[in-house]
């Protein structure tokens, strides 16, 4: 159910609204913007740490440019590495091998993408 509410799972019938409108007036991108699921097991895509965390940035098709622009994501990446700190990652580099994260690390990592995503 979680995973349909988050539409990553299709709805065989029903209808799923949020704020008064039908998941069928809102695209995927929108609604998930708004509602996420952060499973117990953490997905980590293929690269870096600062791959992950930058995703839902190449995924929602905002370019690099544009954040540094808005002021949403600083040059030479501050801001991530100050989330990392915030969730006790004070020794893990940027630049490190998502995949090598321990389980522990790999849910905060998760977690950090969520919050960033919030932002966009």
């Amino acid at each position: 159910m979680l995973w349909t509410l988050a539409r990553l799972h299709p709805l065989i019938s029903g209808t799923l609204q949020f704020k008064g409108k039908s998941h069928t007036k809102i695209t995927v991108a929108n609604w998930r913007a708004e509602i996420a699921l952060l499973p117990q097991k953490a997905v980590i895509f293929t690269g870096t740490i600062a791959d992950n965390l930058l995703y839902p940035f190449h995924t929602f098709r905002i370019q690099k440019e544009r954040l540094y622009k808005q002021n949403k994501l600083p040059p030479n990446f501050i801001k991530l590495q100050q989330e990392l700190d915030s969730v006790g990652l004070y020794d893990v580099s940027l630049e490190r091998k998502a995949s090598s994260l321990s389980g522990g690390q790999q849910a905060r990592l998760a977690l950090i993408r969520l919050i960033l995503t919030e932002q966009l």
